[in-house]
């Protein structure tokens, strides 16, 4: 059975496509290609938000887990992982790339 994305997000320059889903992973699409170049591990429940950095070098992503998760593109490493109280719901990176934002269910958004 095919996985219920929840999120779908371009890299700024239009090369990948991030995806999260109900099975926990992150496939990163390789656009010209047209297959899965990688696919990041580690999320314990569905992923729902995605944001890359502008450059797309970074991926955020948040999940039913409790975490939000910083994801290097190229060496395909998990560089972070923020474990917050409540629920998230959405990150966010700012547009100088220096502050990764995340919104939760107790109406606190933590950066």
């Amino acid at each position: 059975m095919l996985p219920l994305h929840r999120s779908i997000h371009f890299s700024p320059a239009g090369g990948y496509l991030a995806t999260g889903a109900d099975d926990n992973m992150i496939p990163i699409w390789d656009l010209v290609m047209k297959k899965v170049k990688d696919q990041f591990e580690g999320h314990t429940g569905d992923v729902y938000t995605l944001d890359f950095l502008r450059h797309g070098s970074k991926l955020a992503s948040e999940s039913h887990d409790r975490t939000v998760r910083l994801w290097d593109i190229e060496t395909r490493q998990c560089l972070s992982i923020l474990s917050i109280e409540n629920r998230v719901m959405t990150v966010a990176f700012s547009t100088n790339g220096k502050a990764l934002a995340a919104g939760a269910l107790d109406r606190i958004i933590c950066i």
